[in-house]
């Protein structure tokens, strides 16, 4: 139960308060210990660990935070060195303390987390460090550099899992996602390993939902017969947009995305191009990249055969494409929990089954008659009638995890519901 376990124990980052059992206490007790010999080691790094162009590059970028350059370059490199001991991306450490402090080194949240990293205090007496000052940025960088790694190592390299339990909100996105976004939009110098999918993954690491998969080795270990991978994105209209590639071609995917044309997602209801979007600036090509934890097997008519992977669309320099529907509602996610809302989402999944037209009938002349007012509402009869349909319609739903609550029968003559199951995962 490891996201359970981390779940409960960075709870203790924003309570002080906790009554341990003995698997959670015995993790705060490894994250205390790897602590307390990494801040009394030496700080001995050296001038060699700084590479002048990343300094030149990230200076002007951290204009927009900081407006004194002798502060920029202290801060940045001393980042590049902690970043460097610990071999975690220095552009990672800068996007954690964005959206942690916004570079306020004196910032302090409303539960007591301290400094750039909004490391909690209660740490300093945990490993007899008392008279630590979390407002100090060297100190600071230590402390929260140190537990990054800590949950790096535990997580398998996995960045959106470690940066959901640094944050103490294991099993959800939205933190791990706000530190990708901050990074595409400010930091981004290179693709970065967000799902681990270049280090070998334990299998069976998740009891919460072993459907998802973070990357190509465990999907494979599962389900050897996948031979393709459908990568999709969403366009404006909610149609699925993309592409059927080789499972081999999973690995790249997961690292470093794909490109399509920016008038995927922004097609007319048909799915046809809008002149004014793809014609008159050449279809211009977007990032997309890979959404954190979409990574899910699908059955098929042959069985488990193929591969499904949700991707989200950026500019060349980084920056959300808006025409991306997903973006869209990223920002809105982002807007509503800065003001302590939590989006909770239950879809109702409407559709209609016809018959199938005879060989000379349009599909118009198969549809219900006009005087067809009534629907045999949930009624029983109905279901049993496509009974195959709505068990392999289920068994899909188990395949890829996701929260199936059952099937009903609608009002219209045709009309059919799924009903999915509350998620804060909007």
């Amino acid at each position: 139960m490891r996201h359970t376990q981390l779940g409960i124990l960075l709870a203790l980052l924003l309570l002080t308060a906790p009554e341990l059992s003995a698997e959670s206490a015995g993790v705060r007790a490894a994250l205390s210990a790897y602590l307390n010999r990494a801040l009394s080691a030496e700080d001995g790094f050296e001038d060699r660990y700084a590479a002048e162009v990343w300094l030149v590059d990230m200076q002007q970028r951290l204009a927009r935070f900081l407006a004194d350059p002798a502060e920029r370059l202290d801060l940045l490199t001393r980042v590049q060195q902690q970043a460097a001991e610990l071999n975690l991306p220095p552009e990672l450490v800068l996007s954690v303390i964005e959206v942690e402090s916004a570079f306020d080194r004196y910032a302090i949240s409303r539960v007591g987390a301290q400094g750039l990293m909004q490391v909690m205090p209660f740490w300093k007496d945990e490993i007899g460090r008392s008279d630590d000052n979390l407002t100090d940025t060297p100190t600071n960088l230590r402390y929260g550099c140190h537990i990054l790694r800590f949950y790096l190592d535990r997580e398998d390299q996995n960045l959106s899992h470690a940066l959901a339990a640094y944050n103490g909100s294991s099993g959800s996105l939205r933190y791990p996602n706000k530190v990708r976004a901050a990074w595409e939009s400010h930091w981004r110098t290179a693709p970065l390993d967000w799902l681990g999918c270049a280090h070998a993954v334990k299998l069976a690491t998740s009891t919460e939902n072993p459907q998802m998969h973070s990357n190509a080795d465990t999907l494979l270990a599962q389900h050897p017969d996948i031979e393709t991978v459908e990568a999709l994105i969403t366009d404006c209209n909610g149609a699925a947009r993309g592409k059927w590639l080789p499972i081999e071609k999973l690995p790249a995917l997961l690292s470093d995305g794909i490109k399509l044309p920016k008038s995927a997602v922004a097609q007319d209801a048909w799915g046809r191009d809008v002149p004014r979007i793809a014609l008159d600036n050449g279809d211009l090509d977007g990032w997309c990249r890979a959404v954190p934890e979409s990574l899910v097997p699908v059955l098929t008519a042959t069985g488990v055969d193929r591969a499904q992977l949700v991707l989200t669309m950026f500019k060349d320099d980084g920056a959300p494409l808006l025409s991306d529907p997903r973006q869209v509602l990223a920002q809105r996610v982002d807007k509503l929990g800065k003001k302590g809302f939590v989006p909770r989402v239950a879809i109702e999944l409407e559709f209609n089954l016809f018959k199938r037209p005879d060989e000379n009938q349009t599909l118009r002349d198969a549809l219900p008659a006009d005087n067809e007012t009534g629907g045999n509402l949930y009624g029983l009869s109905s279901l049993d009638e496509h009974a195959a349909l709505f068990e392999a319609l289920k068994a899909s739903f188990a395949v890829q995890g996701l929260p199936y609550e059952g099937v009903l029968k609608e009002a219209a003559p045709a009309q059919y519901e799924i009903n999915v199951a509350y998620s804060d995962d909007a």
